[in-house]
């Protein structure tokens, strides 16, 4: 018998394997928006800023304001010296 992936199970997998997760992430899976707001009210989800959201207790480590700036502008370019702190 195969198992049924709901869309909470989808959302939470999603946010593990990109880390932060935006709403428009959702989009090619077909999953509802709505579900990030219901995952942060039940505690499963951080909101970490406007449209933004990770899981509880992750890493926070020094790059994560560069990985927030990323997913907010994803064509965006890494100044020399932030790239060079990064690498």
């Amino acid at each position: 018998m195969a198992t049924r992936t709901t869309h909470t199970d989808k959302v939470l997998a999603l946010v593990k394997k990109a880390g932060v997760l935006r709403p428009r992430d959702l989009n090619p899976y077909g999953i509802p928006r709505i579900y990030l707001s219901r995952l942060h009210a039940a505690g499963k989800l951080q909101r970490i800023g406007r449209g933004l959201y990770v899981l509880p207790g992750s890493n926070v480590s020094e790059h994560r304001s560069l990985a927030e700036a990323c997913k907010r502008i994803p064509k965006g370019v890494i100044c020399l010296l932030s790239a060079l702190r990064f690498h």
